[in-house]
């Protein structure tokens, strides 16, 4: 039993990635200004898959179409295709051709049986990369979410953090000058009282 366990653990210890999967998870453009790449890695499934991807805002709203990059029957393992994505959030389809239906990476709730049938592992390959795979069956299938299998990149569990924000100084006021008169100065002469300079006369 302790062999088994120590061997277990060793196992573990190989796939870090794979201690990080998370069954229904979401994936984060990190830069939009950088193409969202997806390589197929293998399919495990006797079923042809159409796999999908389209860019959502942080409301879920629909920003960026929908457009197919794969189809799993003619794809060859290695195959890697570049796409520019807007939003906030990749989503992922990935259509079942042999038994009619799709199912999407993220919330359990957008799929018709209201079950998750993505895994992501965050960092497979380094930061920025992700283990993306399928469950294709209705119900879940067998749940060994390997039916078809993807890597992403670009992508991040979370969406990245704005920019702080930039505090521009405000200069201070510069005080207008103020004429400043000569002093009073007045006397009484030859015709009668005078003044001159800042004088006031009641």
């Amino acid at each position: 039993m302790k062999k088994l366990l120590a061997a277990l653990i060793l196992t573990t210890a190989a796939l870090p990635a794979m201690a990080q999967r998370v069954i229904g998870g979401s994936l984060y453009i990190l830069n939009p200004a950088v193409p969202v790449e997806i390589k197929f890695v293998r399919t495990n499934s006797a079923a042809t898959h159409i796999l999908s991807l389209a860019g959502m805002d942080a409301y879920g709203n629909l920003v960026s179409p929908w457009q197919d990059v794969f189809r799993t029957g003619y794809a060859r393992s290695g195959e890697t295709v570049a796409v520019y994505v807007r939003g906030v959030e990749l989503s992922l389809r990935l259509y079942n051709q042999r038994v009619p239906n799709s199912y999407y990476s993220g919330s359990a709730s957008r799929n018709p049986d209201r079950i998750p049938h993505v895994a992501v592992s965050y960092g497979y390959l380094g930061p920025g990369t992700a283990y993306v795979t399928f469950e294709d069956q209705y119900q879940g299938g067998d749940r060994d979410y390997d039916d078809a299998i993807f890597v992403v990149s670009n992508v991040a569990a979370a969406p990245p953090l704005p920019p702080p924000p930039v505090f521009v100084p405000v200069p201070k006021p510069v005080p207008v000058p103020v004429a400043v008169l000569p002093p009073c100065r007045y006397g009484y002469g030859w015709y009668g009282w005078y003044g001159g300079g800042n004088c006031r006369w009641y």
